[in-house]
């Protein structure tokens, strides 16, 4: 016998778990109705021998991924009933879809399990098959879900007052009459095969979709909308470029929608997600450094789900389930849309790798599915937006093509309905992301048609790309970002170095003269661009003169932001077959007298803006200086301006009037 209010865990492959609660004179009674391969009972629940299905016209349901797969179990929430009425407005409750969608799932989730377990008998479980069967008529459901058990009103037994069970039964009776006759059916039961998780996978697909489906027909209405209660706890850790950072909000949305609570700190979490970056050798070597502070949680709670993905993942695959044996999940980059799914595999005691690449039409066809669409992440007033996946570059120092894949372009029109889903949902500023965004391309669909196309959409104020290439750019687009009001004056545009002979070597597919030739242009029709850029130092055969070339492009263009890095052999690529022959601590000298060059460059470029007018977009408050918000204007300057009451995503202007290390600082032009 278990205590009230603690769920009942079964072994795997035992059967499922039905908890239902009621509220009765102030007291909780919590019951357990399981149905396993030997019998069907009911336990602590009262009175003895009765089960009522929840007051909610409806149910309150909740998924449990966490139990074994075939525990699966769900709770019908309970509650003084006629408190559970009165918080429902029945005159604008909107049953037609909700009923529809949550019924839908119920005898999806009950016919499966019911597969699974392959027992229907005893009286509770006739009572359990009608109600998840959803093949009776509106006004029977509605009757044994809606209170005309008799049982359920006696006064006597539950102290409630005639007038509170008129009320019950007028309320069921307009419900019956504003839903359809006939409530939905499932389709029929579609073989599946022998497998430990085919059921919980199926639901927990048939679960998101349905999910979605409510809450983006019901979002404007809070109180009676359906939602699934949060059992679980998720912490996903994002090492490298935006492309892991989109990745992993995609992860945390699929997470969310099957039952998880994102969390700040891998603590007390149930599942633990590394997404991984191997671009270079020092984020590479954090990711097995945390991988050893995770494993003291592993230890202290063994429940714990363990999963490393990403560029990592997908490089190292299963030799990090040989190395580190307490990680449950390795997923590559092409697998992320599948972890509900290898989650519940692993919590079937199965280690899980899957790093295969998805076939090339695939990947163009389910580049995003369909059903995910209005899903996209909204962080604050700005989203990112995936257009390519992969690299053909393949240049001799990035291992990008071999933990990406090649590359592919998604369909133009489902970009921009994704676009046009999050501008509705509030986001102000978009970013196009891709390895080599501007090498988009769709039939004759270029990325030039792109740009313009999702700068034109109605209620967008932002739009900005990374990463292009130097390859690829072109005075067209030069133009378009001069012309549209919508493109920001922005461009990270690597260059990696000011030696043609190493950008040869590095394979780049084009010469520093070409690359100061389109800067220059860009720079003509555009003056108040902001750039930034990528720079290795100390790849293989560089000299001091190659060097100083660099330094010569960084005089000459005055770059607001670099990235710079000592070049690190990446295995598989065509440079780590070459002698890494410039010594570490010349490396660590270029790279010092480097960073000090852009240091000297920002200042004074941050000088110049000192006096004049800007518009930024707001970020929020800023997280060091008190009394403080963020924003960033047009070009990707950082701007630091006094709270003035302004809300996340608003554009206002401001005059700069002083400089930081790396951020302006100004003051909110108000217009009389």
């Amino acid at each position: 016998m278990t205590g009230a209010g603690t769920p009942v865990r079964l072994q795997p492959r035992s059967g499922i778990i039905i908890s239902t609660c009621a509220k009765i004179n102030e007291k909780i009674f919590t019951g357990s109705l399981f149905f396993d391969e030997t019998e069907y009972c009911m336990d602590y629940f009262a009175p003895p021998g009765k089960w009522y299905p929840d007051n909610d016209f409806g149910f309150s349901l909740k998924l449990t991924t966490g139990l074994p797969t075939s525990t699966v179990y769900f709770t019908f929430s309970g509650g003084t009933t006629s408190e559970i009425l009165s918080d429902c407005d029945f005159g604008n409750f909107r049953s037609d879809l909700e009923t529809r969608e949550k019924l839908y799932f119920l005898a999806f989730s009950g016919r499966h399990m019911m597969q699974e377990t392959g027992r229907r008998s005893g009286e509770y479980a006739d009572a359990l098959t009608e109600i998840l069967g959803c093949t009776q008529e509106r006004d029977k459901f509605f009757e044994s879900a809606a209170g005309h058990h008799t049982d359920i009103f006696r006064e006597e037994e539950y102290g409630l007052s005639y007038a509170v069970r008129l009320n019950r039964l007028l309320d069921a009776q307009n419900l019956c009459r504003e839903t359809p006759p006939i409530l939905p059916s499932p389709p029929p039961m579609p073989p599946s095969p022998p497998s430990p998780v085919s059921h919980a996978v199926r639901i927990n697909r048939m679960r998101m979709r349905l999910t979605e489906n409510v809450s983006r027909s019901c979002r404007l209405y809070r109180r009676a909308h359906l939602s699934f209660v949060i059992m679980k706890r998720a912490y996903i850790q994002t090492f490298g470029c935006q492309m892991n950072e989109h990745d992993s909000q995609r992860m945390a949305e699929l997470l969310t929608r099957t039952g998880y609570e994102l969390s700040a700190e891998p603590a007390d979490c149930d599942v633990i997600i590394l997404n991984t970056c191997s671009v270079r050798e020092a984020p590479e070597n954090k990711v097995y450094s945390q991988l050893g502070r995770i494993r003291e949680y592993k230890k202290q709670r063994p429940g714990v789900i363990i999963g490393v993905g990403g560029c990592v993942a997908q490089q190292e695959g299963e030799n990090i389930l040989k190395r580190e044996k307490y990680v449950d999940i390795v997923f590559g980059t092409d697998q992320y849309m599948r972890l509900p799914d290898m989650i519940a595999q692993a919590q079937t005691g199965q280690r899980v790798l899957s790093t295969d690449w998805m076939p090339r039409l695939k990947k163009i066809q389910n580049f995003i599915p369909e059903e995910d669409l209005e899903a996209g992440h909204v962080e604050k007033c700005k989203s990112f937006i995936s257009i390519t996946k992969g690299c053909d570059n393949f240049c001799s120092f990035c291992i990008v093509p071999f933990t990406r894949g090649r590359e592919v372009s998604r369909e133009p029109d489902n970009i921009l309905r994704e676009a046009r889903s999050l501008i509705d949902r509030g986001a102000k500023e978009i970013m196009l992301l891709g390895q080599n965004v501007n090498s988009y391309s769709a039939g004759d669909y270029d990325f030039y048609r792109l740009l313009r196309d999702t700068s034109e959409l109605d209620g967008l104020y932002r739009l900005r790309f990374t990463s292009p290439h130097p390859k690829d750019w072109n005075d067209r687009l030069s133009d378009l970002m001069a012309e549209s009001p919508v493109i920001c004056s922005q461009l990270h545009l690597p260059f990696q170095s000011g030696s043609s002979r190493i950008v040869d070597l590095m394979r780049r597919g084009h010469t520093t003269e070409v690359y100061l030739k389109k800067i220059n242009y860009l720079k003509s029709v555009c003056p108040d661009v902001g750039l930034s850029t990528d720079i290795i130092v100390g790849f293989p055969t560089e000299t001091e003169s190659d060097f100083q070339e660099t330094l010569d492009v960084l005089k000459e263009v005055r770059y607001s932001q670099i990235y710079a890095f000592k070049y690190s052999p990446r295995p598989g690529t065509r440079a780590a077959k070459m002698e890494d022959d410039v010594p570490t601590e010349v490396k660590e000298d270029r790279l010092a007298r480097l960073l000090a060059l852009q240091k000297d460059v920002q200042s004074e470029l941050f000088t110049s803006f000192v006096g004049r007018t800007f518009d930024i977009l707001v970020d929020g408050a800023h997280p060091k200086i008190r009394g403080s918000m963020n924003g960033r204007t047009d070009s990707s300057l950082p701007v630091v301006v006094p709270d003035c009451g302004a809300d996340i995503g608003d554009i206002i202007s401001v005059e700069i009037t002083g400089k930081g290390g790396n951020s302006l600082f100004g003051q909110q032009i108000v217009n009389n």
